[in-house]
């Protein structure tokens, strides 16, 4: 009976210790960079996703996240359309890009997201070295985080295989693609 009891002080002591931070989106960024005609880079974000960080006091228990791609944004419109077709996400079909932790480590300042991305129906396992800032009690009462990482990707591993080449053998698109998450997280009430 004495370990019956112990055992649901620990769980609500865990439960009262535990928060969760939600993503503030007019303060975060999720934004994306793939070599263009072998010559510079494009770079895009998507303006819609929401995500959460579930926290037992300073420690990290879990992540989560969604991006819909439906709010891709090249500062093309053209280029826009042909990412959400057939062609690369097939909005239609997969209007997610989905991420949630399986593990996170510490190690020193650095942080490292252990996870499962999945992007066009296709999931993978993916690591996410990325930096959390101390709390931060703004002047509102509100406590906030912030979270900056970044991750490379081969974005045939999910799916996205238009692939057209130059006469100098290069590929339009890049296989490879820089993901960048910069995002102030609020603490739920």
């Amino acid at each position: 009976m004495k370990r019956i009891i112990c055992l649901i002080v620990i769980l609500c002591n865990s439960l009262i210790f535990a928060d969760t931070f939600m993503i503030d989106k007019v303060h975060s960024y999720v934004g994306f960079k793939v070599k263009y005609l072998t010559l510079t880079s494009v770079q895009g974000r998507f303006d819609n996703f929401i995500g959460e960080v579930k926290m037992n006091g300073q420690e990290i228990d879990s992540i989560k996240g969604e991006i819909f791609v439906e709010s891709i944004n090249t500062n093309n419109g053209k280029r826009d359309s042909h990412l959400k077709s057939s062609d690369f996400f097939n909005l239609e079909l997969y209007p997610k890009i989905k991420f949630h932790t399986t593990q996170v480590t510490k190690d020193s300042d650095q942080y490292v997201a252990l996870g499962e991305l999945e992007i066009h129906g296709i999931k993978r396992m993916v690591s996410v070295p990325f930096n959390m800032t101390d709390p931060l009690v703004q002047l509102n009462g509100k406590t906030i985080i912030g979270l900056t990482g970044g991750l490379r990707i081969n974005r045939k591993n999910y799916g996205l295989s238009y692939s057209k080449k130059l006469d100098n053998g290069g590929l339009v698109v890049d296989d490879y693609v820089d993901i960048e998450l910069n995002n102030q997280m609020i603490k739920d009430a």
